[in-house]
Parts: C-alpha cells; sequence; structure tokens
C-alpha cells in the first residue's frame, strides 16, 4: 500500500503537506492510455486483487462475475449502476453486499497504487519538457495534479 511517506518522498512535499491536500481529480477514458497507464476493470477483473474469497460470495459479487462474463467489454460503472437499479427486480442481501463492496473498494485501491507510483514517476521525468515532446495529458498532471497532491482515478 501506498503510504503518505512514500508519496511525500515521490513528490518531494512534506507529510503534513500531504496529508492536508489531498483531494480527487476525476479523468477520462483514453487519459491514462495516453501516458502509458492504462488502467482497466478488464485487468482488474483479471488481477489477484479482485476479491474472490468464497466468504465474500453475496448476490452482487455473482452479479459482477456473470456480467463480466457475458461482455466482451466490462465496465465496472456501468454493472455496478444496473445492479443498485431497484427496477431491474435482482436479488440482493445489502449486508453481504456491502462487505464486498467495501473489499472491492479497497482492492481496487491497492491495485491502483503502484499504477499511480509509476505515474507520479513519469511525470517527474518529463518535468520541463515541451507539449510537442509528450503527451498533453502529462502537463495536465503536472500542473494540476500535483500542486496539490490529488488522488486520480479513471
Amino acid at each position: 500500500m501506498v503510504t503518505v511517506e512514500k508519496l511525500a518522498a515521490m513528490t518531494g512535499k512534506s507529510t503534513h503537506y500531504i496529508k492536508e491536500q489531498v483531494g480527487v481529480f476525476v479523468i477520462g477514458n483514453g487519459f491514462d492510455r495516453s501516458i502509458g497507464r492504462e488502467i482497466t476493470y478488464e485487468k482488474f477483473f483479471k488481477s489477484r486483487y479482485w476479491p474472490r474469497r468464497r466468504e465474500l460470495d453475496c448476490p452482487l459479487k455473482k452479479y459482477l462475475h456473470d456480467t463480466h462474463r457475458e461482455s466482451e467489454w466490462f465496465d465496472l460503472e456501468i454493472a455496478l449502476g444496473n445492479y443498485a437499479d431497484a427496477e431491474n427486480n435482482l436479488i440482493r442481501n445489502i449486508e453481504r453486499d456491502s462487505i464486498f463492496y467495501q473489499k472491492l473498494v479497497e482492492e481496487m485501491f491497492l491495485y491502483a497504487s503502484p499504477k499511480r507510483i509509476k505515474t507520479l514517476k513519469l511525470i517527474k521525468k518529463n518535468k520541463g519538457k515541451q507539449v510537442k515532446d509528450v503527451p498533453l495529458a502529462y502537463h495536465v498532471l503536472e500542473t494540476i495534479l500535483l500542486q496539490p497532491l490529488y488522488h486520480f482515478y479513471n
């Protein structure tokens, strides 16, 4: 897991600054690809981070597994939205689904953390380069995300 201390070392900021200044910046599809850091739900689903333990079995887990199996494109956001839609008459178990969902979020953070560190290293490496030399996305991240430090999700 990425610690505040590691993020401070990566960015040259104090740990106090990072604790006080963390925010969220949401970006759209393709942004991660333009900087060579593709993070997809499909890869997350196939990774060791996807919560597969039997004690986490619940209707939500089964629904997501079935949705992934039936589709070439696994869109976790749409699948979660469809599952939550009261009009679809799915059988749910709110307590067990909540436990699974919390674990899903924790594991997704762990899955994305090393990729975020690699992205920060790439930004630092490309700092100051001309726009023509690196994708515009690097400049967006350098300008916005490093002052103050943000968590970013695609």
